[in-house]
């Protein structure tokens, strides 16, 4: 069957939501909800979603403790996203229709308390100005919030799956967006994932990929604690899945 420009449009639209419904739990224009941590050099960084009228604009996570990374389905001009913190512009960099990241080199000279991050960009469906807004929070770790490093923190998934949270990729949810041939934990990582391996297995039978972003399968967890080693542009993730079914 042919469709017609008008339709085309209208699929490609839908297939951008999805892409990034599929990388969270729950999103809106009023949901809020702490998206990204990181403890660097002294300062704990934490980024809370705000309202926005881009959709399912999110802070995925502040990855290599280095970049705060943004998503949103919305398809934007990517030569339109600015970015003000605390109503001063700052730098930005991998830009694209869904996303962004800021350099953590753009904030960490700012001092402990709170700003409010105001991303805006012109879509390209009807040229409107949209906007996502979030909060920086930004403490002094202190010795009170150090971690012992041979302690696990394990967070749940729900079905009897857990994580441990001492990792550099974004651990979402599980779930089997229409994509993913598979139910399965959806993993997202800063680029491009290059090859995925679940207890040393790699392929289709373990996981489906799509950008930076992969369905790790529920089927490839047969052990009591499963290995997830996710390969991306630049790095290399590893994620440690407690299975206790």
């Amino acid at each position: 069957m042919k469709l017609s420009n008008s339709m085309k449009k209208f699929f490609a639209y839908v297939c951008a939501i999805a892409m990034v419904v599929s990388s969270m739990a729950f999103y809106g224009q009023t949901s809020v909800e702490a998206s990204g941590s990181a403890a660097v050099e002294g300062k704990i960084y934490t980024v809370t979603d705000g309202d926005a009228t881009i959709v399912g604009f999110t802070c995925q996570g502040i990855f290599d403790k280095a970049r705060i990374h943004f998503a949103w389905g919305t398809e934007v001009d990517a030569a339109s996203i600015t970015t003000t913190v605390d109503g001063k512009s700052v730098k930005i960099d991998g830009t694209n229709a869904h996303g962004m990241f800021i350099p953590l080199s753009e904030v960490s000279t700012l001092a402990v308390g709170e700003y409010q991050i105001v991303v805006s960009a012109t879509a390209t469906e009807n040229s409107a100005t949209v906007t996502g807004n979030a909060t920086l929070k930004i403490e002094d770790e202190g010795e009170t919030t150090t971690r012992d490093p041979s302690v696990k923190v394990w967070k749940d998934l729900g079905d009897g799956f857990s994580y441990d949270d001492s990792t550099t990729a974004s651990v979402i949810n599980i779930q089997q967006p229409d994509w993913s041939p598979e139910k399965g934990i959806y993993v997202n990582v800063p680029a491009g994932i290059s090859s995925v391996a679940v207890n040393g297995k790699t392929g289709d039978e373990v996981a489906k990929i799509q950008g930076a972003g992969v369905i790790v399968f529920i089927s490839a967890m047969t052990k009591k604690t499963n290995t997830v080693e996710i390969e991306y542009a630049g790095g290399k993730a590893t994620v440690i899945v407690k299975n206790e079914n």
